[in-house]
């Protein structure tokens, strides 16, 4: 990575970090306040509990992380904590990754603290309806389990769910369930067997979100111009679905892609601040051709990921407008037409990957513009001409990221250019050739314009003054006035200045 995409980076994570500490401040004082301690007198309130043991029935349980969920005294079960003041159900923890990695602190108001990690407990059966009865539940997390079925509408009964994930499932349907899930900020489905269609409300009903992962699933048709209303979406993964059709032009609109001109780090609800989603939450995404888990700077990452589906048509020229996209991966698809030049406008890509499409023409040279781009592959594509040479493209030495582009030379493939290979060098000496002679007709009479006007004019002054002896006798005497004047005045400024010192 060089070092103009790792300022940038380091800036903006530490505005965004320095904005975020009151808030971090205030979510550990709550947690420390709400924590369930030695000290908890309040009993959690009764039809929580009984909600907790109906989604405890609704779960196979080979782990055995619910055995502790007995007794009248929610509070006091392993992994659920309560507000101490109000008996509120604020956090349910039974994770195996590691300490309070899912957990939330979110106590600052009854109507926002309540939040659910399940993940990674291998948890099976199909997701029990009653979690309606937990109406202050802000976070779901049942990823990487072995859950199964139908999502129940009753999940988007919860007025305040803002983070759903259900990743790394055999979920299956379509997504009717989600219609009115409004208050989502972040939604995560990838890694299961949803299918059908994308549909087009859900860019209107679901305005808030501003993560969408879908990846691995087993949607078709085309992906729905109205995604494009989410204006504050500023990760999109639909990679390893079934879409067909092409990429829509409006997701050149999307403002999000900007982290200081949109909102995409500004949380939907009052008393809840972006510091808790950036701590606790996790996603997983695959960035420089490896995946990662993000949490403390997912609010930073900014992804579009519609790798391997059966994309057709040309790279629309508008995603030119991401001015702070990080990653495009747009591989294994059907797209044809040339690279847009205007790709080099996107000064902080890092990650590029075109490969195995029906792409043709020359590699732009805007691309060496790209100077933050530090993986990028090409390869299994029609391109041709010679590889661009400058800036970041000296760094890509790695044949790999052009192979399968027989008309492609220069380094680091072993092809050499050549007259009758590189059609764009071609092109471009019989440009110079033409250029050359133009400037060489436009110096000859440059020069030439020159030297007739400086005659002309010297004849004209001199030649006058030679021939007419009375203006030669007035020009003389005009210049005998002015030296006059001249001395006259430097005279008196220099007794002026004697009698002043």
């Amino acid at each position: 990575m060089t070092s103009q995409s790792i300022y940038p980076s380091i800036f903006n994570l530490t505005v965004f970090l320095f904005l975020s500490l009151p808030s971090q401040f205030v979510s550990l004082e709550t947690s420390r306040f709400n924590s369930n301690d030695g000290n908890l007198t309040t009993q959690c309130i009764e039809f929580e509990r009984k909600a907790l043991l109906k989604f405890k029935e609704g779960l196979t349980d080979p782990s055995s992380r619910l055995s502790s969920w007995v007794g009248t005294d929610c509070c006091r079960w392993k992994g659920v904590s309560c507000n101490k003041h109000t008996g509120n159900v604020f956090k349910i923890d039974l994770g195996n990754q590691g300490g309070d990695s899912c957990s939330l602190y979110e106590g600052l108001a009854d109507n926002y603290n309540s939040s659910s990690c399940l993940g990674d407990n291998h948890l099976s059966g199909q997701i029990p309806i009653h979690l309606e009865d937990l109406r202050a539940l802000g976070s779901v997390d049942l990823s990487q389990n072995n859950l199964s079925g139908h999502v129940p509408e009753s999940m988007c009964s919860l007025s305040f769910l803002y983070w759903l994930s259900l990743s790394g499932n055999n979920l299956s349907g379509e997504l009717s369930w989600l219609k009115n899930c409004r208050s989502l900020y972040t939604l995560d489905l990838g890694d299961n067997k949803f299918s059908g269609n994308i549909p087009g409300w859900l860019g209107e009903n679901l305005s808030l979100l501003s993560k969408l992962r879908m990846r691995a699933n087993l949607f078709t048709g085309d992906i729905p111009q109205q995604l494009c209303h989410l204006s504050d979406l500023h990760i999109l993964d639909l990679a390893h679905n079934y879409f067909t059709g092409s990429i829509p032009r409006c997701l050149g609109n999307l403002s999000g892609f900007n982290h200081f001109t949109s909102s995409n780090t500004a949380f939907p609800f009052p008393f809840a601040f972006p510091s808790q989603l950036i701590y606790i939450h996790q996603m997983d995404l695959v960035v420089k051709g490896r995946q990662f888990g993000y949490t403390i700077t997912l609010e930073l990452v900014n992804v579009i990921d519609l790798s391997s589906n059966n994309l057709s048509g040309e790279i629309p020229e508008e995603i030119a407008n991401l001015s702070d996209l990080g990653t495009l991966n747009l591989s294994r698809n059907q797209l044809t037409g040339k690279i847009p030049k205007k790709i080099g406008e996107l000064r902080w890509l890092e990650t590029l990957d075109l490969s195995s499409n029906h792409l043709s023409g020359s590699i732009p040279s805007t691309m060496s513009s790209l100077t933050s781009l530090s993986h990028l592959n090409l390869s299994y594509n029609n391109l041709s001409g010679s590889i661009p040479s400058t800036n970041q493209f000296q760094t890509f030495n790695d044949p790999s990221i052009y192979e399968g582009n027989p008309e492609l030379c220069g380094l680091p493939l072993s092809t050499k250019c050549s007259i009758a290979t590189n059609v764009d060098a071609k092109d471009k000496d019989g440009k110079k050739k033409v250029d050359n002679k133009e400037d060489e007709y436009d110096e000859f009479w440059f020069y030439l314009s020159t030297g007739v006007g400086f005659i002309v004019g010297f004849w004209v002054v001199c030649g006058t003054l030679v021939l007419k002896r009375s203006w030669r006798r007035a020009y003389f005497r005009y210049l005998d006035e002015v030296k006059d004047r001249l001395f006259a005045v430097i005279a008196v400024n220099v007794a002026h200045f004697q009698r002043t010192t």
